[in-house]
């Protein structure tokens, strides 16, 4: 049998979108299966978030040097850790990595003989994400020409150089028709696709916690939101609806970090900031909002769920295959503000045995496709299907 590999440079922690939280999961699924796929963390958090007390303004040489410094990091980071890397991975013969710039280093290590799986997990293509970070960071609107074609180069690359993909789903690898290189890089290789799973936590929740925390009874309507403050999250979509919101007295609760002076000034408005018990917000809710503009595969979309809860999102990525499963899950047209305002008052005007209906249906949903086991046992299911020549 074929010894794998799960990779990732960078942080594994619980609590974490993206392919942290991916894997912790996936990790303890696979070990509560008795699996023998290693999941292997290198390096420190090789993300490229900025805490809010670190952003800052800088003159355009720093700018410059900061985009040389990426550029030249990401092209040789194969050099600077080749060895050890090599050390660490020479004994597998497939390794599964989460990100672009992770497949791209470790095709470039010779030595190494491992087929190469990969699961990007970006809602944008890495270029942009990247520019996006900087010009946050710098506040500034320099567009990072060096740095762009660098970067386009690093993603193409890496699809070309792997052997195969694992997706969440159809829909979520169909976003990526639009990155760079993907549709030429994945001709005539193998894709499996595989639910990502979470905890079971609904035994854990302490109902009415964050309701208390922001004087709400169980009357009040009560929509959440959970993520980066973002414009790919969508949360300015929310922003400019705030008056809406207040109009129909419905009471937003955001959890994630936020910029004080950026947030609406408006009785209905309440940030947490972060929190680790997600489980106990998502159980206060009426509705889950998430309202990306472009989506890849969320996994707060699967925990509303996993708590019977009814959640409203975009008619993109994954949460259209979820939505052909689930019910509970009601999609919008990303490209219509009004179409969201209607889905939103409609959820709130069910009557209570329509709600608990769809609720119902969230929770099975979970229980049916997306437990950690169910994750797990799917997950080596794909990966062993890999190299059997089914080409989707």
């Amino acid at each position: 049998m074929k010894k794998v590999a799960i990779f990732r440079n960078g942080e594994i922690l619980e609590n974490t979108g993206g392919p942290s939280g991916y894997l912790y999961i996936l990790k303890s699924g696979l070990k509560r299966v008795n699996s023998n796929i290693q999941v292997i963390s290198f390096g420190k958090k090789s993300t490229h978030h900025v805490k809010k007390e670190t952003v800052q303004k800088t003159n355009f040489i720093s700018i410059m040097m900061q985009e040389l410094y990426s550029c030249i990091s990401i092209l040789f980071y194969h050099k600077k850790n080749g060895k050890r890397l090599y050390n660490l991975l020479k004994d597998f013969d497939v390794i599964h990595v989460h990100s672009v710039e992770n497949a791209y280093s470790l095709s470039k290590i010779r030595k190494l003989k491992a087929d190469i799986l990969l699961t990007p997990h970006r809602p944008e293509p890495f270029c942009q994400e990247a520019i996006n970070i900087l010009t946050n960071k710098y506040h500034v609107q320099y567009s990072f020409p060096l740095l762009k074609l660098i970067y386009i180069y690093v993603e193409a690359k890496a699809y070309k150089a792997v052997s195969g993909f694992i997706f969440p789903s159809k829909g979520a690898m169909n976003i990526y028709k639009r990155f760079p290189g993907f549709s030429k890089g994945r001709k005539g290789k193998e894709v499996q696709y595989v639910l990502t799973g979470v905890a079971d936590k609904a035994s854990l929740y302490q109902k009415g916690k964050y309701r208390h925390r922001f004087s709400l009874n169980d009357d009040d309507k009560v929509l959440v939101y959970v993520g980066r403050h973002s414009s790919i999250k969508g949360y300015d979509r929310l922003k400019n609806n705030a008056d809406f919101f207040q109009k129909n007295q419905i009471n937003l609760i955001c959890a994630g970090e936020y910029d004080d002076q950026s947030i609406p000034q408006k009785k209905i408005w309440h940030e947490c900031g972060y929190i680790e018990d997600v489980y106990n917000l998502l159980g206060d809710a009426d509705v889950v909002v998430v309202p990306n503009r472009n989506t890849y595969f969320d996994l707060i979309i699967i925990e509303a769920l996993s708590m019977g809860k009814i959640v409203l999102s975009t008619n993109t990525g994954g949460n259209l295959d979820i939505s052909r499963l689930c019910k509970g899950l009601i999609l919008f047209d990303t490209e219509n503000e009004a179409d969201f305002k209607e889905k939103l008052l409609k959820i709130f005007s069910l009557d209570c045995e329509k709600k608990t209906l769809l609720e119902r249906q969230s929770r099975e949903f979970y229980e049916n496709y997306c437990t950690v086991e169910q994750f797990a046992r799917n997950y080596i299911a794909a990966v062993e299907k890999i190299g059997e020549g089914n080409k989707n």
